[in-house]
C-alpha cells in the first residue's frame, strides 16, 4: 500500500519498514479513513547523537593549495588539458573530505566519518586513554592540532574536532575510565 508523507511524496509501507527497522521507529497503525502511515518512536530505544566537525587547520589548506596550484599552472600555460583534467578531480575530493570529516557519538559509540571511503566505530567504553597530538601520520584529521584516541588496548586513531574540549568531555561523561592527557 502507498502513503503519503510530508512533503515527501507517496512511499510504500514496505519502503517505511525498511527505512525504520532498527533505528526504534516502526509505522503505527493506519487511520481508517486516509492512507497515512504515522511512524511512532520508541522512547527506550531513542538515543542523542552529537556531531563533531573537524577543524580544518590553515597548515594543511595551504600546503594543498600551494602543491596543486604549482602543480597545476604548469597544466595549465602549456595547455596539457588531460592533466588538468586528473588534477581538478583530485582536488575536488580534497574539498569533499574536508567538507565531510566528523565524528558523531551516539549512545555508546563513536562515529567517524570522512568522505564516502572511510566510516569507522568505536565503543567508548573501549576507549582507554585520550591525549594531544602533533602526528603527521595520515588520519581522518583536517588539522594538526589532533586528539589521539587509544582504545582496545593498543588501536589508535588521530582526530581533530574543532571543539576538543567538548569532544573530550563527552567521551569521558559516558566512559569515566578514560586517561585524559590533555
Amino acid at each position: 500500500m502507498l502513503s503519503p508523507t510530508a512533503g515527501f511524496g507517496i512511499i510504500s509501507d514496505s519502503c517505511l519498514a525498511r527505512c525504520y527497522s532498527g533505528a526504534g521507529v516502526e509505522p503505527a497503525r493506519k487511520d481508517g479513513n486516509a492512507n497515512i502511515s504515522v511512524l511512532r518512536m520508541n522512547t527506550q530505544q531513542a538515543t542523542v547523537q552529537k556531531r563533531y566537525h573537524s577543524k580544518i587547520g590553515l597548515g594543511i589548506v595551504v600546503f594543498i593549495v600551494a602543491v596543486i596550484g604549482l602543480t597545476l599552472l604548469p597544466l595549465l600555460f602549456s595547455g596539457a588539458w588531460f592533466g588538468v583534467g586528473l588534477i581538478l578531480p583530485l582536488a575536488g575530493f580534497i574539498v569533499h573530505l574536508f567538507a565531510t570529516t566528523h565524528y558523531t557519538i551516539s549512545g555508546n559509540s563513536l562515529v567517524i566519518n570522512s568522505g564516502f571511503l572511510f566510516k569507522k566505530r568505536i565503543q567508548i567504553d573501549q576507549i582507554e586513554q585520550i591525549r594531544s597530538s602533533r602526528s603527521l601520520i595520515s588520519s581522518p584529521a583536517c588539522s594538526l592540532d589532533r586528539t589521539e584516541i587509544k582504545y582496545s588496548h593498543s588501536k589508535t586513531i588521530l582526530l581533530s574536532p574543532k571543539d576538543q574540549s567538548g569532544f573530550v568531555n563527552h567521551l569521558k561523561s559516558i566512559n569515566g575510565q578514560i586517561v585524559i592527557q590533555v
